[in-house]
């Protein structure tokens, strides 16, 4: 008789897909994936038993007269099968097999479930396992010895590396089942993907035309072009772990993205990751890149482009939209949320794309943005990759955090700088002054305002809450300044884009004077050029990447002021951050010309480590030795609270005819997705429990806020203390 792995509505049985067609294709795409991490030989048997449970009568009854969904499980019998050869003979090779094949569609499991679902159910079920293994082997035509042991390329190494190869394993696997239904089920969406590859010598000389654009005149210019000449020298270096730390204002993106492009051609990799953590650098750094390579080379993966989805969408053939699946795209520009939540995650839509990081240059762009509470974990997994594949990490940021190995902190062994000389860089392009007002003890704000309207310049303040920066900017109410303007996350992303680009081209006219109130957003992807900046005291990274934002060209004749202040009421966002703050209090109350050196901020990481925080506060690199995937996965969240979608329906004209539309539509498109998200802001649930009478919910998942919204503040509420409901 005939097996089948799909069907088709209303066609004929000698249509539908044969399993061991399904198994066969499975394995040999497998195959292809996984010989980046030299896993070739598990992908082969993990491919070809991953669905040995549809070989059951049941099964196949199934598939011909219908029945609930999942109502006759499959997984369950290739991982009993590649478990009990573990048990038998101590193979481990098979263990990592066994984990993937459970999980191929429910997710992978913790150890614990493993072990008492599956492994004890292996007496049960001896009989229909021997019948299924003689029907597998009768049906494909495979040689028995498949399931004699395999050799095992990971036996010599940690138990983190062999962790990591299961998730490497289950990605393969996961791609290569979507891919082959898909390609049976919905042949017009697998025909939509691109086999895009990467066109390395064509991108570095659209970038040689670009910098011979530059100009080469000046001090800051002369220095941009002498880092990317130390870049570029480095590029040749076989794949590791590198840094380029340098000042704001130094041409970091595309210095970079031109070492990165040099180092992926000198050893044969095959994409370029950029990884960011604020979705507003990402749509500025995605203009640079398709400006420069052109729409079709780049790809954008966040919440502004896609939502995972683990069904197949018959109406979405975009490939783009189809390459965030699973990555297989020359350039692809992510959040940190989504590129480590992914190589954490134990889930297969998530998954998928993972295979697909290993054999690229990734580049993460302000590192310092990662949380202390851990690091350790997430460098952890970093050293797996490169243990285990082909695959390069380069940090960039003006705070390079002390990711090093040292005595009680298992870092990276051997991180190398690609500027020569880092110290000097940071040296000539000092553009400005640290003052402490009040010693750093606290200062009324009726005090600060008097001092910052006192002055002749346009002046940039930064406090660390939304309610400190509100509270602030209603009491500076001079005629002096010709634009004043509160930026935080009361205003949606449309509103905030507007906003900036009405600083940036006001701060070219000396004329005007304005003054911004901001909250810490401020301080990364937004290059302001103050020639004065109030920055509340703060954990140092945020001190200094404020800075930035003063002075930024060197403009000034003399240098930019940098005052640092102490709110009286001086609230912090959560425990970390007060605790990195009053550690940087302590340190440049001493003496803040520190903050100078190059060398301050790796000392002040180091020590903050050591005293304060620890590094893996939940423990996942425990549960990662113990094999506890979906543990893992719930733990590790860079964003801790849930937050949900609030659409401003009365922000704008194109808000109010954006919210008709969808409206009068049964489903949103992508597109739509897209333009919601310009409108709306992330809220905790709390506020949608306490404003239930102005929020509801226009479509599954998506909530609307009826209530006020200005141009001044943002959204606006009849409570003050609402702004803690808004992230």
């Amino acid at each position: 008789m005939n097996y089948y792995a799909h069907t088709k509505e209303n066609e004929p049985k000698e249509k539908w897909q044969l399993l061991k067609d399904h198994l066969t294709n499975v394995s040999d795409i497998a195959i292809n994936f996984a010989r980046s991490f030299n896993g070739e030989k598990h992908a082969k048997i993990a491919g070809l038993l991953h669905d040995l449970g549809k070989y059951q009568k049941e099964f196949q009854n199934y598939l011909e007269h219908g029945g609930a969904r999942g109502s006759v499980p499959h997984a369950i019998y290739g991982a009993l099968l590649t478990g009990a050869i573990f048990n038998q003979k101590f193979k481990v090779s098979y263990k990592e097999i066994s984990y993937v094949i459970d999980g191929h569609h429910s997710g992978l499991p913790d150890n614990g479930v493993w072990s008492s679902d599956h492994m004890s159910s292996y007496d049960n079920n001896r009989d229909t396992l021997n019948q299924l293994v003689k029907t597998f082997l009768t049906d494909t035509e495979i040689d028995q010895n498949i399931l004699k042991d395999i050799q095992d390329p990971i036996e010599d190494k940690d138990v983190l590396e062999r962790e990591l190869f299961t998730r490497l394993l289950f990605s393969c696997i996961t791609d290569a089942d979507w891919l082959d239904t898909e390609k049976f089920m919905s042949p017009k969406r697998y025909a939509a993907r691109k086999n895009h590859k990467i066109d390395i010598k064509n991108m570095i000389s659209k970038m040689d035309t670009i910098f011979k654009r530059f100009s080469s005149e000046g001090n800051v210019n002369k220095l941009r072009n002498a880092v990317r000449i130390d870049a570029l020298e480095k590029s040749n270096m076989k794949p590791g772990f590198f840094s380029l730390n340098l000042p704001t204002g130094m041409g970091k993106t595309l210095t970079s993205l031109y070492w990165a492009l040099h180092h992926a051609q000198n050893n044969n990799m095959d994409r370029v990751i950029v990884v960011l953590p604020f979705i507003s650098i990402i749509d500025q750094t995605a203009v640079v890149l398709k400006d420069l390579f052109g729409e079709e080379n780049v790809l954008e993966h966040h919440s502004n482009i896609a939502v995972d989805n683990e069904s197949f969408d018959e109406n979405s053939y975009n490939y783009r939209r189809l390459a965030c699946e699973n990555w297989d795209y020359p350039v692809i520009i992510t959040t940190t949320v989504q590129f480590f939540e992914s190589l954490f995650s134990n889930r297969p839509s998530k998954c998928r794309k993972v295979h697909n990081i290993v054999n690229s240059v990734v580049v993460f762009d302000e590192i310092q943005t990662l949380p202390k509470e851990m690091i350790q974990p997430t460098l952890s997994m970093l050293k797996n990759i490169h243990a285990l594949t082909t695959t390069s990490f380069l940090f960039c940021t003006a705070t390079m955090p002390a990711y090093e190995k040292r005595e009680g902190f298992d870092g990276i062994s051997k991180l190398t700088e690609l500027v020569n000389n880092p110290e000097e860089i940071f040296e000539s392009t000092k553009r400005v002054d640290y003052k402490l007002i009040n010693n750093l003890e606290p200062v009324e704000n009726h005090i600060l305002v008097d001092q910052i309207e006192s002055s002749n310049k346009s002046v940039l303040v930064i406090f660390n809450t939304k309610k400190a920066a509100g509270d602030f900017f209603q009491l500076c109410l001079s005629e002096k300044w010709t634009y004043r303007q509160l930026l935080t996350t009361n205003l949606c992303p449309d509103h905030r884009k507007k906003v900036i680009s009405e600083i940036r081209r006001k701060l070219t006219d000396i004329n005007q004077k304005i003054l911004i109130v901001s909250t810490q957003l401020i301080e990364a992807g937004v290059d302001f050029d103050f020639p004065l900046v109030y920055r509340a005291i703060a954990p140092l990274e945020s001190i200094i990447q404020s800075a930035g934002r003063c002075n930024r060209e060197g403009k000034l004749s003399n240098l930019g002021s940098v005052y640092i202040f102490v709110p009286e009421n001086n609230k912090m966002p959560e425990p970390t951050y007060s605790t990195c703050a009053s550690h940087a209090k302590n340190l440049i109350r001493k003496d803040a010309q520190i903050l100078h050196s190059y060398e301050t901020f790796s000392e002040y990481y180091r020590s903050i480590i050591e005293l304060y925080i620890n590094p893996d506060t939940k423990n996942i690199d425990a549960d990662r030795k113990s094999y506890n995937f979906k543990t893992v996965s719930d733990k590790y969240k860079l964003i801790e609270n849930e937050t949900e979608l609030l659409f401003i329906k009365n922000y704008n004209s194109d808000s109010e005819k954006l919210y008709q539309q969808i409206e009068n539509t049964d489903y949103l498109s992508q597109l739509e997705f897209r333009q919601v998200q310009q409108y709306s802001i992330q809220v905790y649930p709390q506020m949608i429990k306490n404003y239930s009478d102005i929020i509801y919910e226009i479509k599954p998942g998506l909530k609307v806020w009826l209530g006020g919204y200005n141009n001044e503040n943002g959204i606006v509420y009849d409570n003050k203390k609402s702004d803690n409901y808004v992230v």
